[in-house]
């Protein structure tokens, strides 16, 4: 038998969490995720949960205890009638965390776009000839899509990212920090309008801010979005003023707009051009 407790306990007066495992053999805990599922009368819960270092073990009436700091877990509740999903965090970015570690298909998991974007690798790829319903995500044509419109393959059997029934189905999910940022794709609804805090990747290869609700890129509704970071200006290769003639020193000044009126002196030029750069 094996059983799970998750509790807190205290560590020099700070809280830790913990998972205790309980079992009438010696425990073996070879992966980091350990996964299990406790019924109740009105619910069955399933526990993905996230372990680091080893406690405590200790040996007691026939049974064998061990208390693992718990780092994150993850909770999917069902309570049947209807069937709902709910995530629990504990700890910083522990829903992502979880997939990450556990592989999760994650269906049913309350993410955003932008999480979703972040374990855009945890998704399967969109393939031809399936069935999908709303809510489905998929990765296809260098984007991740989420589905917000069921269909299947044997009525729209030539839906794909290259055709023009796609949006009808699919729309792209919009990244909510620089990192998870796409390339921009045309809006075309209300389903997949860029909202304010969201970023996109522009045609010029910028990652812009959308500053307000839009349907247009920056080319139609600059105000829309952020300006983009204006490139470090290029440093110059050190040059030998002293080695220069007076003439070069007067054109060389000239080209970067330095005022040199009233220097006739070679060494009142390069002091005024040092002074300007």
């Amino acid at each position: 038998m094996l059983e799970y407790t998750i509790g807190v306990m205290r560590d020099g007066g700070r809280p830790r969490r913990y998972l205790r495992i309980k079992s009438d053999e010696v425990i073996q805990v070879l992966d980091p995720v350990v996964s299990f599922t406790r019924e109740q009368e009105d619910k069955r819960s399933v526990y993905e949960c996230i372990i680091g270092d080893l406690i405590r073990e200790a040996q007691e009436g026939g049974f064998f205890y061990e208390w693992y700091e718990l780092e994150s877990a993850l909770v999917e509740v069902d309570h049947t009638l209807p069937v709902a999903a709910t995530v629990q965090r504990m700890g910083p970015e522990a829903t992502i965390a979880a997939a990450k570690i556990a592989r999760l298909t994650l269906p049913g998991l309350d993410l955003n776009d932008g999480q979703r974007l972040a374990v855009s690798a945890l998704y399967e790829d969109w393939t031809t000839g399936a069935d999908y319903e709303a809510g489905d995500v998929r990765n296809a044509d260098g984007q991740t899509w989420e589905c917000f419109q069921g269909h299947n393959a044997e009525e729209h059997p030539d839906i794909s990212p290259e055709g023009t029934a796609w949006r009808t189905f699919w729309r792209p999910l919009h990244g909510n920090t620089p990192e998870t940022a796409r390339p921009f794709v045309e809006v075309q609804g209300a389903h997949d309008t860029y909202k304010a805090g969201e970023f996109m990747v522009w045609t010029d290869g910028t990652v812009r801010e959308c500053l307000r609700e839009t349907n247009f890129g920056p080319d139609d509704d600059p105000t829309a979005w952020s300006l983009p970071d204006k490139p470090a200006p290029a440093a110059e290769e050190a040059v030998d003023l002293e080695a220069m003639t007076i003439p070069q020193l007067k054109a060389y000044a000239q080209e970067r707009g330095i005022n040199l009126t009233g220097k006739t002196l070679k060494a009142d030029i390069i002091a005024a051009i040092r002074a300007a750069l």
